[in-house]
């Protein structure tokens, strides 16, 4: 997880990292209201100088008579448990006081005075393990002169052998020559070399007077390592011991414990919201959405506010431009369907998606119809739907979208929904239209319609402008299945203030036949419509969303970030799948933070 991760976590569960937050400084003045320290009882230290070489010593007595391994790690030896161990065992203090002892050691400056110094509760007490403790560092550092001879001697034993072996060879060789051995030169002398010897026979002369010198010196090294062996010395010297000095250690610090709470609770307020979003199933990120419903992602919509959901972007607004972009990555792709729906697996951000992406297509010169096929998006041509209830309509949310008007304005959303038609005569209307005709069974009339709603978006119905008339979806399917749609039938689609674009509402109906949406496709095809933009239902929320996808055979995902389960999105993509309708693409919407 990268730290990009973290801060998009934080920005999407705020909420608990603040109580987080919030809750830190009361936790911290709890503490501090109900803490009771306690001093500690007082302490005895004694304290001890031991003179040993140092590794940094410039004489040359010192250099050739310690062994290497005491002139380093000598606090680590004085605090190791070996060495803590034996003093206590030494001084016989019983367990109780003997838990409350405590060691230290420090090398002086000059690397060459050690500073043993033991506390306890009693000054007999810290006397007596200071005594041991002493001792115990001697015995110490005489046992790894021990241990470091003996070691030292077997590596002694074995160059010495493989040296003897080396000689061996070379002799051998300069005997096959008939060369003469001289006798051994000391170290810095020069070697006697038979007149007329070949370069070859100088190099085994030189090198056998070398092996035999560093056998000699092989030989005294572990003679030394014998003697050190025998007797070990520890090179030890107790310069001078300090009496029991009384300390009574100050009161604890409640700065540790407030910094540790501080901590915990920040690591909390980063964590928690990272563990909220790692058992959050729903998909906040492109690659799972793109993994997730088998598509590639076209374009991303920046977050819109719940209110804005049942409207076209505003011209010019960041919304309008990333529409736009999204109809131009459709375009360039040189695929783009004469037929697409546009779904989510759930919700209802696909009829915002579908409009605006309709809209977007338009203004890029292309002849769209935008089809709705549910009651909740008569919003497409500037009006809710009348007919779909005789309450206030809601948009996906569940929410009033006349929340916030005038007590006055029903009266003319009423009209606006039935433009130039009383009470007493839109059920008249109705019925004329719905009579069979029998004057003459084998002649087709052109189909008429109800007025249409008003064709400029955000404006009220005029009654006395409302003599256009435009089919609705229900009234198309079924023109459409009896094989009576008119030619014109473009011409006859509500229109709004965008240019090249047609729109299809919905009625109030929500189950209707299907079987007249190829013919209507087709029938918009010939009538010059580029690209038919279908808003259909929620795929998993209503079969006919399965039917219109295998209708137009493409598939323009909406979804929005952190409201679609990816299992849900896995499903959706599955009945596509078996429905044999290839996904078109993505268009992503990101969430409010």
């Amino acid at each position: 997880m990268q730290l990009k991760d973290v801060g998009a976590s934080l920005r999407r569960h705020w909420v608990p990292a603040l109580v987080i937050l919030l809750l830190i400084p009361l936790v911290v003045a709890g503490y501090l209201l109900r803490r009771n320290p306690v001093t500690p009882a007082a302490r005895y230290t004694n304290s001890a100088d031991i003179l040993i070489p140092s590794g940094q010593s410039t004489q040359s007595d010192v250099a050739q008579q310690v062994p290497p391994v005491l002139l380093q790690g000598q606090v680590e030896l004085a605090l190791s448990q070996k060495t803590k161990s034996v003093a206590l065992a030494q001084a016989h203090l019983d367990a109780n006081k003997a838990s409350s002892v405590s060691f230290s050691a420090r090398l002086g400056s000059t690397g060459t005075v050690m500073t043993l110094a033991v506390s306890a509760q009693r000054p007999e007490d810290a006397s007596a393990v200071l005594d041991e403790y002493v001792v115990s560092y001697a015995e110490g550092r005489r046992q790894s002169v021990l241990d470091a001879a003996v070691e030292r001697q077997t590596v002694d034993s074995i160059l010495v052998t493989r040296l003897l072996a080396k000689q061996r060879q070379i002799e051998s060789q300069l005997a096959a020559s008939g060369v003469p051995l001289p006798p051994t030169a000391p170290i810095g002398s020069s070697v006697v070399v038979p007149p007329g010897a070949s370069d070859q026979t100088i190099l085994l002369l030189f090198q056998r007077n070398a092996i035999i010198n560093e056998i000699a010196a092989q030989h005294q090294d572990y003679a030394n390592q014998t003697v050190q062996s025998v007797i070990p010395a520890d090179y030890t010297t107790v310069l001078q011991r300090r009496a029991a000095v009384r300390v009574t250690p100050p009161p604890p610090s409640p700065v540790v414990p407030v910094l540790e709470i501080i901590g915990v609770g920040l690591l909390l307020a980063v964590a928690v919201p990272v563990i909220i979003d790692r058992f959050d199933r729903s998909i906040t990120d492109t690659r799972t959405a793109s993994t997730a419903l088998r598509a590639r992602v076209l374009g991303s919509i920046p977050a819109m506010p719940r209110r804005l959901h049942s409207s076209y972007a505003s011209p010019g607004s960041s919304w309008d431009g990333a529409f736009r972009s999204l109809a131009a990555t459709s375009i360039s792709t040189d695929s783009l369907p004469q037929a697409i729906m546009v779904t989510s697996p759930k919700g209802t951000i696909h009829d915002t998606v579908a409009a605006n992406f309709a809209a977007g297509l338009a203004r890029l010169g292309v002849r769209v119809a935008l089809i709705g096929t549910v009651p909740r998006q008569g919003w497409f041509v500037g009006y809710p739907m009348a007919d779909v209830e005789e309450t206030a309509p809601e948009n996906g949310d569940g929410e009033d979208i006349y929340a916030g008007t005038e007590p006055g304005d029903e009266e003319e959303r009423s009209e606006a929904a039935a433009p130039g038609q009383d009470e007493t005569g839109s059920e008249e209307a109705h019925d004329a239209h719905d009579a069979p005709d029998t004057t003459d069974e084998n002649v087709a009339e052109t189909p008429t319609y109800p007025a249409s709603p008003p064709v400029e978006e955000g404006t009220d119905a005029d009654p006395e402008e409302a003599g256009d008339s435009s089919p609705t979806l229900v009234q198309l399917l079924e023109q459409a299945q009896s094989g009576q749609l008119p030619d014109d039938l473009v011409d006859l689609l509500a229109t709004i203030d965008v240019p090249n674009l047609h729109v299809v509402p919905p009625n109030g109906d929500t189950e209707y036949s299907l079987d007249g949406l190829p013919p209507l496709l087709d029938a918009l095809s010939r009538g010059g419509i580029d690209t038919v933009v279908i808003a259909g239902p929620a795929l998993l929320e209503d079969p006919n969303a399965t039917i219109i996808a295998w209708s137009t055979r493409n598939v323009l995902w909406a979804l929005e970030m952190g409201h679609v389960d990816a299992r849900d999105a896995q499903l959706a993509a599955d009945r596509l799948e078996i429905a044999g309708v290839a996904p078109f693409g993505i268009a992503v919407v990101n969430r409010l933070i």
